[in-house]
């Protein structure tokens, strides 16, 4: 049953998201950065569920291997990755015209080969906005697979901006036929799948603990036959972030579609987490990524007895 919304609060929030993307968008970009780094302190200390799911993440992914100290650490960074995300957001469009990679670097094979089409598979980490964005800016046109914001304004000038560096967007409900024709006329497809799918998942293991995770990308590929890429940024000491497009994954195919489902899908997982591992200060340790799924429990099981 959908959550019932009150109007009048709905009407609120939008009002001052939508402002607030208009106002930090006149703000040059590192007085824009400060104001994130400042939203952190309410973040952390006066939204309970970043520090409930935060630790629960991070006790389910590192245990007792790694001090309680040391995963405050990473929580209180990855709340400042949040907040920087937010604030840079509006200035999504600068990539375009960032022609000396002064806020992103570009790490891409020299041999690279994308004539038939890719999909390009990335986690919310670092700030995973500018990633699309990074590969319109390469001359690269880009399908980005997105979920509507429930607040129509917000949600078209989120769309706006994202669409003002050439990517085209596409609701992720009943998105597979449009990406399979994308990807069959040789252009490219983004997906983040590093969180927990309400529907069309498969069952992985992510960081030592079963759980779910999207199905796209596997479906993808064995439908058309595309390369999956993997697309990580990392916010470095400078402020620049490098972005780094991976060559194709060398998939490890059965001729079963089943387990070539399940296993596509958990060689995306364990890139993903290499990703996270190497720095965790980036990611959303704040998303509920362990949450249990009744329904596709029931959805496997139900299967298992066929």
């Amino acid at each position: 049953m959908a959550r019932r919304r009150n109007p009048v609060l709905t009407w609120l929030i939008g009002t001052i998201a939508v402002s607030y993307i208009r106002i930090v968008g006149l703000l040059p970009l590192p007085i824009a950065r400060l104001l994130g780094d400042g939203l952190t302190f309410i973040a952390y200390y006066f939204v309970p569920r970043v520090r409930r799911i935060g630790f629960h993440n991070l006790d389910l992914a590192y245990g007792d291997s790694m001090p309680q100290q040391e995963k405050a650490r990473i929580l209180k960074a990855a709340c400042r990755n949040m907040c920087r995300v937010a604030v840079e957001l509006p200035h999504l469009h600068r990539i375009a015209t960032d022609t000396e990679q002064k806020l992103v670097r570009f790490i891409v094979p020299d041999d690279l080969d994308l004539s038939r089409g890719a999909v390009l598979i990335g986690a919310h980490h670092s700030n995973w906005e500018w990633t699309a964005a990074g590969m319109a800016a390469l001359g690269h046109k880009l399908t980005g697979v997105v979920r509507p914001l429930d607040e129509p304004r917000m949600n078209a000038a989120l769309d706006r901006i994202r669409r003002s560096t050439g990517v085209v967007t596409v609701d992720k409900t009943n998105a597979g036929p449009t990406l399979i024709k994308e990807l069959r006329a040789g252009h490219l497809v983004g997906l983040m799948v590093d969180q927990n799918p309400r529907q069309n998942g498969v069952p992985i293991t992510f960081f030592g603990h079963s759980t779910w995770a999207t199905v796209a990308p596997a479906m993808l590929t064995l439908r058309t036959k595309a390369p999956i890429h993997i697309m990580s940024m990392t916010r470095e000491a400078d402020g620049v972030y490098e972005f780094t497009f991976h060559p194709a994954m060398k998939l490890e195919l059965t001729g079963s579609m089943r387990q070539d489902l399940i296993g596509i899908t958990q060689q995306c997982q364990d890139a993903i987490e290499e990703i996270i591992r190497a720095c965790p200060e980036q990611w959303l340790w704040m998303h509920n990524r362990f949450k249990p799924r009744p329904k596709l429990e029931a959805e496997w099981a139900a299967k298992k007895k066929k």
